[in-house]
């Protein structure tokens, strides 16, 4: 290992273990396993490229030529479109004045969409003796894969959306660190001003006192998972029923971390079971309860005198 090498390896702590190997390995080893690097001395004058970097750019390849400058390079870079990415900017000078800016850094990384359709990562480091190394890894599998994922995620939020008019997320506390704002909340507070504030509190001021009310409120304080429907209250007096579902979040050791929930406006169904309920025991034409519905008070009355041993009447007129 050159003296280089230890310095290198001294500063960021790492130390080699066994018997050292010729540099000419190492460099075979560094070959090996990027997809092309170049370096520039000190004075930011291109000293020294892998044979295969130049293939990362056919428009420039035949322009990279060693002892250019950097600021040279990057003109012929930036004249020959050397990547799709080329980035921003109104003229020449302001381009490759924010290109000259890496050197201001110990290290840097920067993406470039070849114009084969691989993505590098350029990784530069700054070494101890004063050189930049600009050194290219491929991660176009990496970048399919993400791109995908992303594409993943986008669907799925679209078909959530779809299904659920909220969703929100709360920290340990039980506060709200998200809600979406695809559709008004009930609560009459922005959902960007619902952040920080407590769900319990929040709620309990927008919900009409129930049985559903404390088991929601008393789920979220034992960490419990909920899926039921709370009767919110609007400034008209008029009332909206909400499904409301939240699942408590734990790490890998068992601790509570929060909670991940959503809400859906279900008062038309509800409203529609009600009407449907109605004319089931009424009478359409009269009003007037139906025989099913008689038959049915008439056969709960009779199991309670029979349970209770009390009695009952029936009037017939």
């Amino acid at each position: 290992m050159g003296s280089s090498d230890k310095n290198i390896a001294a500063q960021t702590d790492i130390s080699l273990v066994g018997e050292a190997v010729s540099s000419t390995t190492y460099d075979e080893v560094f070959l090996s396993t990027t997809s092309g690097y170049c370096i520039f001395d000190e004075h930011q004058n291109l000293q020294a490229f892998s044979s295969d970097f130049p293939l990362l750019y056919p428009t420039i390849s035949d322009k990279i030529e060693i002892g250019m400058s950097y600021t040279a390079y990057m003109k012929v870079f930036y004249d020959n479109a050397a990547v799709r990415n080329m980035g921003k900017a109104e003229t020449l000078d302001e381009w490759i004045k924010g290109a000259m800016t890496v050197f201001e850094q110990k290290g840097a990384r920067h993406t470039h969409h070849l114009h084969d359709g691989r993505w590098m990562q350029i990784n530069m480091s700054h070494t101890t003796t004063g050189h930049w190394l600009f050194v290219a890894m491929d991660i176009t599998q990496y970048r399919d894969s993400q791109i995908a994922l992303e594409e993943q995620h986008k669907r799925y939020r679209s078909f959530s959306h779809l299904a659920m008019d909220w969703f929100w997320e709360l920290d340990r506390d039980l506060c709200f660190v998200y809600h979406s704002g695809h559709q008004s909340s009930l609560t009459g507070v922005d959902h960007e001003q619902l952040v920080g504030r407590s769900r319990i509190d929040v709620v309990t001021a927008s919900v009409e006192s129930s049985d559903a009310l404390l088991c929601h409120n008393e789920s979220l304080r034992r960490h419990e998972p909920f899926d039921l429907v709370l009767a919110w209250r609007n400034v008209d007096g008029s009332v909206r029923h909400v499904n409301v579902i939240g699942k408590p979040e734990f790490d890998k050791f068992g601790k509570f971390t929060g909670y991940l929930g959503c809400g859906r406006e279900v008062t038309q169904e509800i409203q529609l079971q009600s009407k449907l309920n109605h004319l089931a025991q009424h009478d359409d034409l009269t009003g007037l309860v139906n025989r099913r519905a008689f038959e049915s008070a008439l056969s709960s009355i009779l199991d309670q005198t029979a349970k209770r041993e009390t009695q009952a009447t029936l009037c017939f007129i």
